[in-house]
């Protein structure tokens, strides 16, 4: 080896972004480079290197980036690539055992970077093994083509149905209610859904459903099995009023889901194979906790219940805020508009637009308890918002796959995006961005504007 290029494997800087692209592109196939990832890129580090690196990789690949505030932790969304310092892994401080083992951790890739006079990313990798799956090791800078390539052809996420989160900005907004008219449209619909409860502590929400108690799978069940049953079988043996099975809590017990999220979101990723899971996640509490962090961020798309309130705006406005950015948020009105606020008002003060309003049905809480919510579903209101609702959610799925496909520009076109010297002066729009919408690096900035970090 020459000593030129013992000094570049040496030097612990990363180079210029052009020279870094253009290696990409004498590399990358003529058919253009390809990209299977549909999530961001979640870069979790410090070093001024490290954060330059991974947002030319970001911008090669063509996903968006995000960074982790300092001193914070991330939020891994169900599409994400999660890229590391070996430091952050091997921190119990900034990464403590507690967040590793009630966090299930990314479903697309996982890499420990290590750095030159830096932490051993093989110790750190070991220590990320023992709670999540075996990440990947690179040193930087020398490994950043691997990296490259390991992001860019990372397969895409395997077929399954997209689970859907609801989540209510303050108590008593219809969580439960909602999901189990969301899940029978969607099998009106000819959908497969499964209405799951990740609420701790609550039970028998088949109850809703029907009038007598009822017999199958509960959650208790799964924990006291050796091994977790097929997605196929739990689908099957779960109890399933009126057609559509719900997997909640057994009433005879305490009700309480033991584990701490990790097996309860493997088991969801598990029937989103066989079904398209609705996901009560209750309310949100006065405090976020890692756990309530993990609920939301492990569903594809989240729907959001604003009451017409004072506190659900301010509640609602900012889930928005803290949400939008991990995955696709679906703010919906309900209950009795007890403010004077229209629909506009409402999307003025939460910073997004409904996508649909629930209205107030007085009937439907002598139905909910006498096992009857279902019939409620069936009203002509009722109808067209739930088809609202429904359609919402599933424009906001496909809009956030596509917009991390790509387009699958060529070698040369791809260089020309993101090379420095074809980079257009701030606030200047292109006419591919136009027509696609922000690029990569616009996200990345925007990140940073919502982590508090601005720009330089």
């Amino acid at each position: 080896m020459d000593t030129d290029s013992r000094r570049h494997i040496a030097d612990p800087e990363v180079s210029e972004a052009e020279d870094f692209v253009r290696e990409l592109i004498d590399r990358a196939p003529s058919d253009g480079l390809s990209n299977g990832a549909s999530g961001a890129l979640l870069a979790w580090g410090d070093r001024r290197s490290f954060l330059r690196l991974t947002e030319d990789v970001a911008r090669a690949v063509g996903t968006g980036l995000r960074r982790v505030p300092e001193n914070g932790r991330p939020i891994i969304g169900p599409r994400d690539a999660l890229v590391m310092e070996a430091e952050q892994a091997e921190d119990p401080v900034r990464c403590p055992d507690a967040y590793l083992r009630s966090t299930p951790g990314p479903r697309g890739p996982a890499i420990v970077c290590g750095f030159a006079g830096g932490s051993d990313p093989w110790a750190a990798a070991r220590r990320l093994a023992a709670f999540w799956h075996q990440p990947d090791v690179v040193i930087l800078p020398q490994g950043r083509g691997w990296l490259a390539d390991r992001i860019a052809g990372s397969p895409g996420a395997e077929h399954t149905h997209p689970t859907i989160g609801v989540l209510g900005v303050c108590g008593g907004v219809g969580t439960t209610t909602t999901a189990l008219w969301v899940a029978s449209r969607l099998l009106e619909d000819g959908k497969p859904p499964i209405v799951v409860d990740a609420v701790p502590g609550s039970t028998a929400l088949e109850s809703c459903v029907a009038g007598e108690p009822m017999s199958g799978l509960r959650w208790e069940d799964i924990a006291r099995l050796p091994y977790r049953p097929e997605a196929a079988h739990i689908v099957s043996a779960v109890p399933a009023p009126h057609g559509l099975p719900i997997l909640s809590s057994d009433p005879d017990t305490t009700g309480q889901i033991q584990d701490s999220g990790t097996t309860l979101w493997a088991t969801i990723d598990a029937l989103s194979h066989e079904a398209m899971p609705v996901v009560d996640l209750g309310a949100i509490p006065l405090t976020w906790s890692t756990m309530n962090s993990t609920s939301v961020a492990r569903c594809s798309a989240l729907l959001l219940l604003v009451p017409f309130t004072l506190r659900g705006l301010c509640q609602a406005r900012a889930a928005c805020h803290r949400w939008s950015g991990v995955l696709p948020v679906v703010p919906v009105g309900t209950g009795p508009r007890w403010c004077d606020v229209s629909d506009q008002d409402v999307a003025q003060a939460i910073g997004m637009p409904l996508a649909a309003t629930i209205p107030h049905v007085v009937p439907v809480h002598d139905s909910y308890e006498a096992g009857r919510v279902l019939d409620i579903a069936y009203k002509r209101p009722l109808r067209r918002a739930l088809g609202e609702i429904v359609d919402a959610v599933g424009a906001a799925v496909e809009s956030r796959a596509g917009r991390g496909r790509g387009r699958g520009y060529s070698a040369g076109q791809q260089f020309a995006r993101i090379s420095p010297q074809h980079r257009r002066p701030a606030g200047a729009v292109s006419e591919d961005q136009a027509a696609t919408g922000p690029s990569c690096s616009d996200v990345g900035r925007a990140s940073d504007v919502s982590a508090g970090r601005g720009t330089e």
